[in-house]
């Protein structure tokens, strides 16, 4: 399998060797540079550096919102559904959105996503993630996503997004909802 276009495979070899290292450079742009080509290849040597660092507290090699981004990059954050859903409730904002955005497929974080969508103590960049983790990998979202558009002490930002993804959510999944539910809206 050729990575970058028709290299023959020695080029190949050592250009994924290249890539491996600049995971280790000390500036932190080449690093997620690294990071974001690799993931796109989905290297199962990344995802297993990956999946490593957020498994254990003191392996500082990646972010836990670089190796959150980069497992779903890579197609690999339901495989590491567990490691990830650590970091849905407790740690920094950034890190809980991310974490929330890449369990979008996981039906097992479903509870506890709608949970942190429906607690308007919530952050908001961490309910704008539930909101698009919802409405990405769930066709019974409408309801959540009516709940955020109707109420109007929400934020407008949150009201417009999940006005956005009601709207997508219907089109991709169908409505579920009778005609006074919609006429509602």
């Amino acid at each position: 399998q050729m990575m970058f276009g028709e290299f023959d495979h020695p080029t190949h070899h050592v250009a994924m060797e290249a890539l491996h290292k600049a995971l280790t450079d000390k500036d932190l742009a080449v690093r997620q540079s690294a990071l974001r080509v690799l993931a796109s290849h989905r290297d199962p040597m990344l995802i297993q550096k990956l999946a490593a660092s957020l498994d254990n507290s003191a392996d500082k090699s990646f972010t836990a919102v670089d190796a959150i981004r980069g497992l779903a990059v890579a197609g690999a954050a339901l495989q590491h559904a567990p490691s990830i859903r650590k970091h849905i409730d407790v740690g920094e904002n950034e890190v809980r959105a991310a974490a929330i955005v890449a369990l979008a497929s996981d039906a097992a974080s479903r509870p506890a996503v709608a949970a942190i969508l429906a607690d308007r103590n919530q952050p908001e960049i961490v309910r704008s993630a539930a909101i698009r983790n919802l409405a990405a990998g769930n066709s019974d979202a409408s309801g959540f996503l009516i709940n955020v558009l109707k109420n109007s002490s929400e934020s407008q930002v949150l009201r417009e997004q999940g006005a956005g993804a009601l709207a997508t959510t219907i089109e991709t999944h169908g409505s579920g909802l009778n005609k006074v539910e919609l006429n509602g809206i």
